[in-house]
């Protein structure tokens, strides 16, 4: 079995079968950027279920991938070629994009129609578990 790293978007919180079944992969890596855990963990906070997160995230032995300039320069150069995705609006998607290919990850999002600018390297949850 040789390893895989994925890069989870916000929005793959929500898919408890996924999060059951990565707990079970341990030949996994899993990351997520960190503009992602700040959307979630502020939605935990609000909701009074920071614990119940921190268990997701060590379930599923998830690191929070810190943003740098080398991703942040990256982003900007997905969204100049990308006109069609105004920054304003998809900032964090092309941040999260820059993210995974920087790390060389797979981005794991419900909404791929965002990151199509990404190609190949973007996929649902249920692909993923598919696939593997």
């Amino acid at each position: 079995m040789h390893r895989i790293r994925l890069l989870l978007d916000s929005n793959v919180f929500h898919h408890k079968k996924f999060l059951a079944w990565l707990r079970k992969r341990s030949e996994i890596d899993v990351c997520v950027p960190v503009v992602a855990y700040v959307e979630v963990y502020l939605r935990s906070v609000r909701r009074s279920l920071f614990k119940e997160l921190k268990t997701v995230l060590l379930g599923i032995r998830a690191s929070v991938t810190p943003l740098d300039r080398t991703a942040g320069e990256r982003a900007v150069d997905e969204a100049v070629k990308n006109p069609r995705l105004p920054f304003k609006h998809h900032g964090r998607d092309f941040l999260i994009g820059a993210t995974a290919l920087q790390q060389g990850a797979v981005l794991v999002t419900q909404n791929k129609k965002h990151f199509k600018w990404m190609r190949e390297s973007v996929r649902t949850p249920d692909e993923i578990m598919r696939e593997q």
